[in-house]
């Protein structure tokens, strides 16, 4: 039987990096599949000790063991809040002699106006529609009855737990009667008020010494206050050590460091297919493209040179139809006004603006004359002579 441990906080995969690396207990999705994954099957025992977290990351585990083909039960120590839900996941819940089991509504914080406000209200009832669920299926007690316990923040102790459906029975081992010492039912107590905002604080550290040293140089580095004198410079250079060991190990967790294509392939050759896949695809795209370029370039080669038409097709800046005959009228427009040009100069050398210019000082009258008898013959008129 492969076990899973559920204890500490509840959260979701994106925030379990910075509970572990402050060495704070906690339970995420992405812990408990992988414990599904090694059990492959086998019997699965959930070890719950947690005062709960997000709804979110309990739903998922949730349905994960519901989905999990082996079978699941659960040991309680603690199960307060979300940690009930993941509870009610197993086949059968069994309870410690020295257990406690608390359900209360779903809780957030909110800000804005009135409407704001009303909208985290009416969110908060859908998400208690889910836990009732969750416990309606689990007890078969009455949504009505199951919302009574919750509005009311129930704490049960493993008997009244049982009595109430939410645990099937003690843990084997602690029947009545085998002797349970007090202090370890005091123990459980302590841990269970824990559980509620402002109590017990004190008797345990939830971050380790030397994470609780790093982290308040981090928060101190720059926005708090710091010691004078020769001490702020050392607080300065501490501060900024911490945040750089932060940074390192965030990136580590979240992958920072990039992997080479063929480190990819190593890690992960199942991508190699869909790699050559995509190659293929847009080989057969650029080869595609190509055809229907040479294609367009062949339509207008009956309007252009040969040298020029191959020079697009096959040159160092191989172009398309479109931009191929856009070079080539520009090509023709600066010929044309290059013609124009040397036609106008060669006119001019030849003389040939000067045809049928009457040089100065002839006088045309024979043949003004004429031109007048012809046209008052034709219309029965007389020359008049002036004298």
């Amino acid at each position: 039987m492969v076990k899973i441990n559920i204890k500490g906080y509840i959260c979701t995969d994106d925030d379990a990096w910075i509970y572990k690396w402050l060495g704070v207990p906690c339970c995420c999705p992405g812990d408990v599949q992988a414990g599904l994954n090694e059990a492959a099957g086998e019997d699965v025992c959930l070890e719950i000790n947690s005062c709960g977290g997000s709804c979110a990351a309990a739903f998922e585990i949730y349905t994960a063991l519901k989905q999990y083909q082996g079978e699941v039960k659960a040991h309680v120590i603690v199960a307060c809040s979300a940690a009930t839900v993941i509870a009610c996941g197993a086949g059968k819940v069994y309870a410690s002699r020295a257990s406690v089991y608390m359900v209360h509504n779903s809780q957030s914080g909110a800000s804005g106006d009135y409407r704001d406000l009303q909208m985290e209200a009416d969110a908060l009832r859908e998400i208690n529609e889910s836990i009732i669920n969750v416990y309606e299926d689990k007890t078969g007690l009455p949504r009505e009855d199951i919302q009574n316990l919750m509005d009311n923040d129930t704490y049960m102790s493993p008997g009244k737990a049982i009595s109430q459906g939410f645990v099937d029975g003690m843990m084997p081992g602690m029947e009545a009667g085998t002797g349970t010492d007090d202090a370890t039912v005091a123990s459980a107590v302590i841990n269970a008020v824990a559980c509620v905002p402002g109590a017990f604080n004190s008797f345990t550290n939830t971050i380790p010494a030397d994470k609780a040293v790093l982290l308040k140089k981090i928060l101190m580095d720059g926005t708090g206050q710091q010691d004078t004198g020769d001490s702020a410079g050392s607080n300065q250079a501490a501060g900024n050590e911490a945040n750089a060991e932060l940074n390192k190990e965030k990136k580590d967790k979240e992958g920072g460091n990039r992997m080479t294509l063929q480190e990819a392939l190593e890690e992960h050759p199942e991508i190699k297919g869909e790699l050559d896949a995509m190659l293929k695809e847009a080989e057969g795209k650029g080869v595609a493209c190509e055809r229907s370029r040479l294609k367009e370039l062949d339509a207008i080669s009956a309007s252009v040179a040969g040298d020029a038409l191959n020079d697009a097709k096959y040159g160092e800046n191989p172009l398309d139809a479109k931009e191929f005959a856009y070079q080539a009228m520009l090509a023709d427009k600066a010929k044309m006004s290059a013609y124009m040009a040397e036609a106008v100069k060669d006119a001019e050398e030849a003389g040939v603006n000067n045809v049928g210019v009457v040089p100065d000082g002839m006088e045309e009258t024979a043949e003004a004359d004429e031109l007048a008898a012809y046209a008052n013959k034709r219309k029965g008129g007389k020359i008049k002579n002036e004298g």
